[in-house]
């Protein structure tokens, strides 16, 4: 129903939790996540969303990429592979635009496109976080560990590395 991480950075680690049931109060969460770990709360605390909700990356003549175009993982909240992966074509394509390789027009085509092409995936992990949300536990258990199963991890965790594989 949602996701913890431990996110190294430099001397220390940013502890985190994340709902993907839309709560907005989850502090009791991240206070009873950082106690398996005899951490507390610093006051450096900050939150926000997950923006997993794919969108146009196209606003006007503007391209979006990363949390601005809702590129953020859906079933895990990965974000930052996904950001890069998108950022590096918007990229590309900014520059053969500026270098008058392309049209505006045509770049902003191409973009779409591309980012269009993975809409699929995002649609099947949306669907699989709903049904990873609404499932009974045990069922969630079941699904999982088959997804555990060595031939089965292998050919997920393939199609997942090439969802932004560079």
């Amino acid at each position: 129903k949602g996701v913890a991480w431990i996110f190294p950075c430099q001397e220390f680690s940013r502890f985190g939790i994340g709902s993907y049931k839309g709560k907005t109060k989850i502090k009791e969460g991240l206070e009873s996540f950082l106690k398996k770990f005899n951490l507390e709360i610093t006051d450096d605390l900050h939150g926000g969303f997950f923006t997993n909700k794919f969108r146009e990356p196209i606003v006007e003549n503007i391209f979006l990429a990363g949390d601005a175009a809702g590129q953020c993982l859906p079933l895990n909240g990965e974000g930052i592979r996904t950001s890069l992966y998108f950022g590096e074509k918007c990229g590309k394509i900014i520059q053969q635009i500026i270098n008058r390789e392309k049209t505006l027009e045509q770049g902003l085509k191409e973009y779409r496109e591309f980012v269009a092409r993975h809409k699929k995936y995002y649609t099947f992990l949306s669907t699989m976080q709903k049904i990873f949300m609404t499932s009974p536990k045990f069922l969630t258990f079941l699904i999982a560990k088959f997804l555990n199963l060595k031939p089965v991890f292998k050919y997920v965790e393939k199609k997942y590395v090439n969802l932004a594989n560079f």
